[in-house]
């Protein structure tokens, strides 16, 4: 039936994307979004970043400019909650790092965030035997 399968055998030697090294990255933010991750619906912000320059440079020598790189909080309330006020306290940080002030009725209005530029600080970790870029931190720019 015509539609319903997709020949790959002419790109099943396509190069896989790197995973980016580790280092801290300047990003432009160009989109905020809302979620809940699938097994257990725990609210997320997920704040994506494209890389605007050429540095850190790879070891693999290729460039992160133009890459998109995912920074997400989760708001976990299971246990202490504490999951959830270390991320209510990282997107406060954000905020007042790209010269935003926090909202005091706790309401973040996430599309000032697009088109402000941050670091995005990352480390590589494995996960369900992938080893995978992550943003961990993020750290203000000085100008």
């Amino acid at each position: 039936m015509e539609g319903t399968y997709f020949d790959a055998s002419d790109i099943a030697e396509a190069p896989a994307r790197e995973v980016l090294d580790e280092g801290i990255y300047h990003v432009q933010i160009v989109k905020a979004t809302t979620g809940e991750s699938q097994n257990k619906k725990t609210p997320f912000i997920e704040i994506v970043g494209k890389v605007v320059e050429d540095a850190p440079m790879q070891m693999n020598d290729s460039t992160p400019k133009g890459r998109d790189l995912f920074y997400t909080l989760y708001f976990s309330r299971a246990g202490s909650g504490q999951n959830a006020a270390i991320s209510k306290r990282s997107l406060m940080d954000l905020f007042g790092q790209v010269k935003l002030d926090p909202p005091e009725d706790g309401r973040f209005d996430l599309t000032q965030l697009i088109g402000r530029e941050v670091f995005y600080i990352v480390k590589q970790e494995t996960y369900e035997g992938q080893v995978r870029a992550r943003v961990n931190a993020t750290k203000a720019i000085n100008v």
